[in-house]
């Protein structure tokens, strides 16, 4: 599930080199764990799970035990037991290195993400809603769903709407083969590429949505954001991902390659689980409060609720004093330091 993935979207990049990173204090790790355990409970008093309330309940309060002896060695513990990954700090760095969260925005600017569709319906109401408040959007959008719908999807695309791959069948990458995970990755950026006219008109919209103000010398092959359903993913899963070269930084006759980004998130409005709008506004405003009053935002496009909910959201951001930017500005602000994963760049095939 998406909210039980939120501790890598809580490890802060600086400027250092991988090999010598900082990471946050652990008590600030372990409080992180306490409010995202209180939020995955709120969930399952919603939807009235019984057995996952038990389970959330038990985790809670051994968490804050945890918390208040500062036991960081027995959170771990904790998650583990939960079939939550543990990484030691090594690999958490190379998580934080290599994904968007957000966290690096300026205070106050946020960006909105949707994810699963397109929906017949949904999708185009909520980009109704997005444009009449003149602000940016990225849909995250799954290759079978834009099979169905393609008129949403190609609509988004000529609104000035990013569209990002979701893969194609919204199956869990961990437990995929690393060829099973590539055939999900490039069938969904070819059926992308298809509804957005191919790659001249993919450099087009970059050009003139994007470019100014972040690099005007980038030449695009293919889209070049990803998020892996339900946020799952482990070393192998994003060296995967990152192996995919999807545009280059050319200048004069020296050209970069630039890598597919992997886009979490930081705050997870869990609109998916909870149906009463006024709750989900709310639990996005505390997330916001809790992590800097910035970052990625996770919503999904095709639940009714999340369409209720963001008529409050936005206004209130709005009024608030939020700039909601898009998902490139969230990439530039992040200054991204990759680590190469093993093996040579792997050439996406169309």
């Amino acid at each position: 599930m998406k909210f039980l993935l939120s501790f890598f979207s809580l490890i802060l990049l600086n400027n250092t080199a991988f090999a010598e990173p900082t990471y946050l204090p652990e008590t600030e790790v372990i409080s992180a764990e306490v409010n995202a355990m209180r939020d995955l409970v709120d969930a399952h008093i919603i939807t009235g799970n019984a057995k996952a309330l038990h389970e959330g309940l038990l985790d809670l309060y051994a968490l804050k035990k945890a918390e208040r002896n500062g036991d960081y060695a027995q959170v771990k513990r904790i998650l583990k037991g939960r079939d939550r990954a543990c990484f030691n700090d090594q690999e958490l760095n190379y998580y934080a290195t290599n994904e968007l969260t957000g966290k690096e925005l300026q205070t106050k600017e946020v960006v909105l993400t949707f994810d699963d569709g397109p929906h017949p319906t949904l999708t185009i109401a909520m980009a109704n809603l997005l444009e009449r408040n003149r602000i940016d959007g990225t849909f995250f959008q799954v290759g079978r769903n834009i099979k169905a719908y393609p008129h949403v999807s190609q609509e988004l695309h000529s609104r000035g709407f990013l569209l990002a791959n979701h893969s194609w069948s919204h199956q869990n990458f961990k437990n995929l083969s690393d060829a099973s995970i590539n055939a999900q990755i490039d069938n969904t950026q070819n059926i992308l590429l298809s509804v957005m006219g191919g790659i001249d008109s993919l450099n087009q919209f970059y050009r003139n949505h994007f470019a100014q103000g972040f690099d005007l010398n980038r030449v695009l092959q293919a889209p070049e954001f990803l998020r892996t359903p339900y946020g799952s993913r482990d070393k192998r899963v994003l060296d995967l991902i990152l192996a995919n070269t999807v545009s280059q930084t050319c200048r004069g006759s020296e050209c970069r390659p630039n890598r597919l980004n992997h886009a979490m998130w930081l705050i997870d409005s869990l609109d998916w689980s909870d149906k009463n709008p006024v709750s989900i506004t709310n639990r996005v405003f505390k997330q916001l409060g809790m992590y800097g009053n910035r970052g990625i935002i996770l919503f999904h496009e095709i639940h009714p609720q999340t369409y209720k909910a963001l008529e409050i959201i936005i206004p209130r951001l709005i009024v608030e004093g939020y700039r909601i930017v898009t998902i490139y500005d969230a990439l530039k602000a992040q200054k991204m330091t990759r680590i190469d994963p093993p093996g040579s760049i792997r050439l996406r095939a169309l």
